[in-house]
């Protein structure tokens, strides 16, 4: 219950609107003892009109507070730095921390450094990629403070590589698999200050692999200047998409203020090889059809031709029969299988004994690929004979002029 004698007592703190609350009004005080009605902070409102809020400002003399710089860098290598206080009020204190972001994003605090620049600099190694400072200010006495004159940090600011995919080139971004694709690309140093110990790391992204080539180191990018770095990839076993990605810096040794423009991709595209290949078989060097003779020991060869750059290795790309039976080939002499290099990919060398008779030989050419040399096996039927006869005996003129 609003008792005569509690608002006189809420009266006491300052208020002058106490006798003015209805039922179920809000109201609220920041009062202070003694204090004049009216003087201090206060709020009312009607029945049933919500809250009061209130704002006030305390004013008050701290002893102690602190400057916390924006960061300085990145930086290549910190040369100086300079702080001046003013301390000569007595009672009055200064210390230093200093905040320190590494290289590799690990944050750390120094407390209460030294002012003296060496004591400052061999925190700040190259290690370092920005640094802040914050000043710590402590009084005695409250109303006096230590000042703060001046301060500043020098620093060699790193480089900025860069490159893009129109800084990168193909000799040719359609080829057939097997053949080599090859690209350059020129890596930038878009600062004044000389990149030390560049690398760039090149990887190949095909058939959802990712396949790294050699990486390239360059001793000096001087500023302003850029280095031109080629690479090749053997497509043999790549079909489809095939994309080039370069990356300066990978481990991130120079401290660049911008990494963005570090990475980059250059596509092309690997066809497969849908052509069929060619062959061709022969007795002894000469071509030989249905129902021709033979010699008992022939050598027969097969020579191979395909437009793939994609070397035939495999013996079982040739399926050479031999009266039906398959003849397997290999590096014996009798049934050489040789991978050649140049317009000719592959020969077989096959040197039977023959017996008397009929003979079949078939054959069914595979390249690389898996191209067939025709839908169906190469047959050729041909005799032996052993014995010294004459055949196929026709007079010539036919007829004889006498007759």
């Amino acid at each position: 219950n609003r008792t005569e004698r509690l608002v006189q007592a809420i009266e006491s703190l300052g208020s002058g609107q106490i006798r003015s609350l209805t039922f179920r009004g809000s109201w609220a005080i920041l009062g202070v003892k003694g204090a004049i009605p009216g003087s201090v902070p206060e709020g009312r409102t009607a029945s049933l009109g919500g809250p009061v809020t209130l704002t006030d400002t305390v004013l008050f003399q701290s002893i102690q507070g602190s400057f916390t710089t924006l960061p300085f860098g990145p930086a290549k290598t910190w040369t100086d730095m300079f702080l001046e206080v003013d301390t000569s009020v007595a009672g009055t204190h200064v210390s230093l921390d200093v905040l320190r972001l590494h290289r590799n994003g690990v944050a750390d605090t120094v407390y209460s450094v030294s002012f003296e620049r060496d004591s400052v600099i061999n925190l700040l190694q190259d290690s370092v990629r920005t640094v802040q400072f914050r000043l710590n200010l402590l009084s005695e006495t409250p109303g006096l403070s230590p000042r703060l004159i001046r301060w500043w940090v020098n620093f060699e600011p790193p480089p900025e590589l860069a490159s893009n995919y129109q800084a990168a080139r193909l000799d040719t971004n359609l080829v057939l698999e097997g053949e080599v694709l090859s690209v350059e690309a020129d890596i930038y140093n878009f600062s004044q200050t000389v990149a030390e110990s560049v690398e760039v790391a090149i990887f190949v992204n095909a058939n959802n692999v990712t396949t790294p080539l050699s990486p390239v180191v360059f001793p000096v990018i001087p500023g302003g200047a850029y280095e031109t770095i080629t690479a090749s990839f053997p497509t043999a076993g790549s079909t489809g998409r095939v994309d080039f990605v370069f990356q300066i810096d990978p481990d991130g040794k120079l401290n660049e203020a911008f990494t963005d423009n570090n990475v980059f991709s250059l596509p092309s595209t690997v066809l497969s090889d849908t052509t069929a290949p060619l062959f061709a078989v022969t007795f002894d060097g000469v071509n030989v059809f249905d129902n021709d003779y033979v010699r008992p020991e022939p050598e027969i060869r097969i020579g191979i031709r395909d437009n793939s750059p994609l070397p035939i290795t495999d013996p079982n790309s040739v399926v050479l029969k031999l009266d039906n039976r398959r003849i397997t080939l290999g590096s014996t002499p009798d049934s050489l299988f040789e991978t050649l290099t140049g317009n000719e990919k592959a020969r077989v060398t096959f040197r039977p004994t023959l017996a008397k008779g009929n003979h079949l030989l078939s054959v069914q050419v595979l390249d690389a690929s898996g191209n067939p040399a025709d839908s169906m096996e190469y047959e050729v039927r041909f005799k032996v004979e052993t014995d010294l006869r004459l055949l196929q005996v026709f007079n010539f003129p036919n007829p004889f002029s006498t007759e």
